[in-house]
């Protein structure tokens, strides 16, 4: 068995809590809650990618960040928490949430709801109570002109004796092939979300895909 792709790693630390959030999902070679983040029209993409490498430590970053799969605008004060050739995960300055963002090659191919059951699988086998937040629903989009499918998911994250209801805006997709995804999630408290979506709003309509 063979790991071809880093669906996403995204990490959060909640005003108050400290909680660390990870999540890795991964395929082998052989075998607004109704989708605020979607819907944002860009260029069409076009490179190759090259394999996976280890993610860089969290590092101050503003301006324009780049990898094989994609690029995004940082904004002032925002921090690269971390990076490799398919992901990247963007903090705001109060560590109130996330972006995640990644894109790269899927073996074998996977269509976007494909990608989505992968995401929310590995998000249940983490947080059993993960499920669609109260009056969302999942929704065809496209995202920086990838197709794919928006949700919304709600689910509780708990460090020690502390616990966050936790809410993640997300977007999967995939190239009409299969053989590239697109992801991107943003990761915030559930009483936070709109506004969180609208802080991320510059990080998350810089983002242009190179993979088609």
């Amino acid at each position: 068995m063979v790991i071809i792709a880093v669906v996403v790693a995204l990490t959060i630390v909640m005003a108050g809590v400290g909680t660390a959030l990870a999540m890795l999902g991964n395929r082998g070679s052989q075998n607004t809650p109704s989708g605020g983040i979607a819907d944002i029209p860009s260029p069409t993409p076009g490179l190759t990618p090259s394999p996976v490498a280890s993610p860089t430590s969290t590092q101050a970053a503003t301006g324009l960040q780049t990898n094989d799969g994609f690029s995004l605008t940082v904004p002032s004060g925002w921090i690269v928490e971390s990076k490799d050739n398919e992901s990247m995960v963007i903090s705001d300055p109060n560590t109130q949430g996330s972006v995640s963002v990644a894109s790269g090659v899927s073996i074998p191919a996977q269509t976007a709801q494909q990608n989505k059951d992968t995401v929310d699988s590995t998000l249940r086998s983490k947080y059993p109570d993960t499920k669609a937040c109260p009056s969302s629903k999942a929704t065809t989009s496209t995202f920086s002109g990838a197709s794919g499918i928006s949700w919304t998911l709600c689910f509780t994250v708990t460090g020690g004796a502390n616990s966050v209801a936790a809410a993640a805006s997300l977007f999967a997709g995939a190239n009409a092939s299969g053989t590239v995804y697109y992801l991107v999630m943003v990761l915030t408290s559930q009483t936070n979300l709109q506004s969180y979506l609208n802080l991320s709003r510059p990080v998350v309509q810089s983002v242009h895909w190179k993979l088609s």
